[in-house]
Order: structure tokens, then sequence, then C-alpha cells
């Protein structure tokens, strides 16, 4: 089994606390230390980023005078961003109106019946977002802009736990390449009747009888699920797009966000493609073309979305009604919830009987080619969001596998917390007596996130099965739930030139690491000691896997 050892413990055991205080500056100096390794077999090198800022690359380090006990000759070398900041911007404009301690809050209990009395055929409207166009900037410039717009919806399917509503314009989209019956409308929602009780058990309920009524609406009794040309951009040839999303501003009342003194649509007419609408109802949206073209890969979408809004109901609305003197909205990172979202999938694979193109598990190559990335820079747009959505569920799947399978998600969903703090509260929920030695302060702690992350880092070098701190073990099974286990190892081609993934970097490379992202860099095998000329970062961290 590799070990795992923090470098700078080396260093203040050597040179003592006072240099341990120097060390860690607040400059982007260097020092150069020499470390002894002796070891008989491979070594690397792990620089980690825990800030939530970039290190760039000049910045973090690098190895020289490597001293070997052998010979050894190895080295290694190296669409749905508009939905997110649509709900970035509900929650930073609702954050900032709730903090006002004059606005008035109100408790109601309420089940709203929604659209319980209408029967098959029946037609509703609906506000959803059903063009693209490209518009002029004040500078001369271009932008995309995507535009709402009302859609007429008949009702395909009403079952145990929602209904199933298909755009009219569906039935005339054959020249786009969507072609969808009724037949195909009901397996949807049969197969979301399906995974209800399982995902609610675990992520936690969906429905709410008390609710914040100068935010919220009441919650309707079965989920309402649109399926639609989503920014009416379906073609036959199309490969890549909105699969589907979860909207969390339906869940807010449109008298809310048209208050002519507070709303956010304040001075906005309700044709600007900026005014926020509201279908005020729980709700998620399907794309009608992947659902013709790709139908595993929406059921597997079915999952991701009602894990959104279940995940909205349980660490906001709910903690927004039952903490009557919180004068702030409480929300989730986007890395925390697609994090649950994405593992969530992963959990139900095995269920739904899909293969590993239409799970998560096809993001992999992305994270095995760019984890440096980290998982926390998805407001970042040099990022490209792909990376971010491979790598937050990377780290979601290692603690599945590594801290508890099924039972660490359900706590992480279901507790009172959000973000990092919510992690810490499931592992020391699970593993109440567990602790370690910190060896950055020397501190014995509970665990939590920081020994989590720290231990992530470990999975590019742990591939082999059932490793320790590896991608590559399994989780036990539990009505069907449960986790398989992942080989990162994989012979790629990318334009033009051949990889093996994960990729590991020479030990010169310095590379830019994001927020959470770290870079594992080979120095040899049967080395005896060498020198690192370590930045001074406080926030970046060196490690040792050998």
């Amino acid at each position: 089994m590799k070990r795992f050892i923090f470098i700078l413990f080396i260093s203040l055991l050597f040179c003592g606390c006072s240099f341990f205080s120097s060390l860690f500056g607040s400059k982007d100096e260097e020092v150069e230390k020499t470390v002894k390794v002796n070891s008989n077999g491979d070594v690397y090198l792990v620089k980690l980023n825990m800030s939530n800022k970039t290190i760039k690359g000049d910045n973090t380090g690098y190895v020289t005078d490597v001293s070997r006990s052998a010979a050894d000759s190895r080295e290694y070398y190296d669409t749905d961003s508009f939905v997110r900041d649509l709900n970035k911007q509900i929650n930073d404009g609702v954050g900032t109106l709730f903090s006002d301690s004059s606005r008035s809050v109100g408790i109601q209990s309420s089940v709203a019946s929604g659209y319980s009395t209408t029967s098959f055929g029946a037609t509703e409207t609906f506000w959803s977002y059903v063009d693209t166009k490209t518009q002029t900037t004040i500078l001369g410039g271009t932008q995309e802009v995507n535009v709402p717009g009302e859609v007429t919806a008949e009702k395909k399917y009403t079952g145990t736990y929602c209904y199933i509503y298909a755009d009219t314009r569906n039935d005339s989209g054959a020249d786009k390449g969507i072609s969808l019956s009724d037949d195909d409308y009901k397996a949807l929602g049969q197969k979301f009747d399906a995974c209800y009780a399982l995902e609610t058990s675990i992520i936690g309920n969906p429905l709410y009888s008390k609710y914040n009524d100068s935010l919220f609406v009441p919650c309707n009794q079965k989920i309402v699920i649109l399926v639609s040309d989503l920014f009416g951009d379906a073609k036959k040839d199309q490969q890549s797009g909105t699969v589907g999303y979860f909207y969390s501003g339906d869940l807010y009342s449109q008298t809310f966000f048209d208050d002519p003194t507070t709303g956010l649509n304040k001075g906005l007419d309700n044709t600007d493609p900026s005014y926020i609408h509201s279908n005020e109802c729980e709700m998620f949206y399907i794309d009608a073309l992947f659902l013709t073209k790709m139908p595993d890969t929406v059921y597997s979408t079915l999952v991701h979305e009602f894990n959104h809004m279940i995940n909205y109901v349980v660490k906001t609305v709910n903690y927004m009604t039952n903490k009557t003197n919180v004068n702030a909205l409480r929300s989730c990172d986007t890395w925390f919830t697609e994090m649950l979202a994405m593992t969530t999938e992963d959990m139900f694979q095995s269920y739904l009987k899909l293969k590993d193109e239409d799970s998560p598990k096809a993001r992999l190559p992305y994270f095995g080619f760019a984890y440096y990335y980290g998982f926390k820079s998805w407001d970042d747009k040099k990022v490209e969001p792909l990376i971010m959505y491979a790598n937050t569920y990377a780290f979601g799947a290692f603690l599945a596998r590594n801290f508890g399978g099924v039972e660490l998600i359900k706590q992480i969903a279901q507790n009172d917390y959000v973000n990092e703090q919510a992690i810490t509260k499931a592992l020391q929920t699970i593993y109440p007596n567990e602790t370690y030695t910190d060896e950055k302060t020397q501190e014995t702690k509970p665990i939590d996130y920081t020994y989590a992350l720290r231990k992530f880092t470990m999975c590019i070098v742990n591939t082999g099965a059932d490793n320790s701190f590896s991608l590559n073990r399994g989780t036990g099974f539990k009505n069907g739930l449960g986790f398989t286990p992942i080989n990162l190892v994989m012979d790629i081609t990318y334009d033009g030139s051949n990889y093996t993934l994960p990729l590991t970097f020479k030990k010169d490379a310095k590379l830019d690491l994001y927020p959470s992202g770290f870079s594992v860099h080979y120095i040899g095998t049967n080395i005896k000691s060498f020198k690192l000329n370590a930045s001074t970062n406080e926030e970046l961290e060196y490690y040792l896997i050998q």
C-alpha cells in the first residue's frame, strides 16, 4: 500500500516551530529543502492548493538534484452554465433582499393540489427557454442570449409521483430529429416513479408543508416534468447540449420577483430576456431531442435533476423556513450540489442498468487530464465546464467509495449543513471515534473535509483494485443502490497524440493549481533524496506518495 507523507512536517522536525512559521509566509517566495526518502519503490510528489484562489505554476515550486540508490529510466509527461448562472443570480438577489430585516416573514402551512385535477391530454402553459439569439452589445460586439417564452404543453402521464407534460411543438419536430410517442413519455414517467422512493429515502423529501410565504409558493403534491426542445437548439446531428435542468426560481412566487420596490424584475418588461419567470411549482425540464436519441442518458439525468430539486428544498427552502432568526439566504456552492447530483447518478447506475457512457463515469477522462483545475472554479469562465463536472464527480465518487458509500451520501444530503461543513458533519457522524493527526499543525482532529481532500490526491497513483484511498473500490449494495469500482487507467488519443491516464507530470513541471486542485509529479524509483524548491504560500501543501 502506498504511504502518504506530509513533506513540510519533515521540515518542522528539522527546524522547529519558528522555521515552520516563517516558512508559511504571506508572499510567494521559495525556500530550498532537501527531502530524504530512502525508498526502494516509486516516489511521487503531490502539490495541493487548499485555498480558494488559483496559484500560478511559477509559484508552486519544483524538484532538482534527485539522488537515486539505483538506475531509473522512467519519466512521465505531461450549455449548462446559463441555468447555473440564473440560479446563482436568484440566490444572490434573494440573499440581498432577505437580509433586509424590515421585510416581513410569514410562515404558512399548505400543500397545493397542483395539476391533479387535469386529465390525460389536458393542456397547461409553462415558461421555459425556447430560443437562443445573437444580440449586439453596447460596445458593438455580439453575445448569445437565451430567450424565454410560453410553452403550451399536453399532459401525457399521471404517475404515482409525477406528471409528464410534453411541449405541443414536439409533435412537429421530426425535421429536428424529435420523434416521441405517448409510450416514450409514459416510460419516462414510470422510470421516475421507480426511482422516487429510493432517491427520497437517501437524499431527502422534496415536499414541504411549511414555507416562508414572503419568498416561496406552496409545493405541489407531484413533481412536474416538462419535455421540450430546451433553448430551441435541436437538430438531427446534435451531439451536445442541455439534457435537462432544475431551475430554483420555480419555487418562488412571481409576486416576489415582481415587487415594484424590491423585486428582481424591477424596471423590466416581462418580454425582456433578463426578466425572471416562475412557474410556481416544483418541476424540472427534459430536452425532447435527447429523450429521442439517448433515453438512457435522460434517465440518469432524471435522478440528477431531481437531486438538485431535493437539495434546494432541504438545504435552502426548509432552512429559510425553520430557522426563523436567520437574516440571509443560505444556498449551496455549485461544486457541492453538482457533486451530490452526480454521485447520486453514480449510485443509481446499476439500478437503472446504465452503461458507463450514459453515467457520470463517461466524464472521467477529463479528470485524468486536468485534475489540477480542482472542482471549485465553476464561476471561472476560462475553465471548461466539462472539466468542472469531471473533477467534481471524481471527488464525490472518491468520498462514496472510501468513506461509507450510500450512507455517507445520505448524511451529506440530509444534515443541516452545506458545502465543506456538510461533508465534515457526515464523516463525523459515520465515524464518531475516528481521529487523525494533522501533519501540518500536529493537532489531533476528528476526521473532516480537509482529511478527505488530502487523501483524494492519492487516487491518481492508487489505481489498482481495492487499494486504500482509491476510486478502484466498490461498496455493498442495498435495494439495488451502491458503487462499483472505477479503474482510472485508460489509453486515449487526443489531438493526434497518445496518452495514458491519469497523467502524472515531470518532477520540474509547473502547473497553475486552481482551488482544490493538485498535481502529481513522478520523482523516480529507488530515491535517496531530492531538493524541493518549495513555495512559501501557506495554502500550498506538499506530500510524498511512496
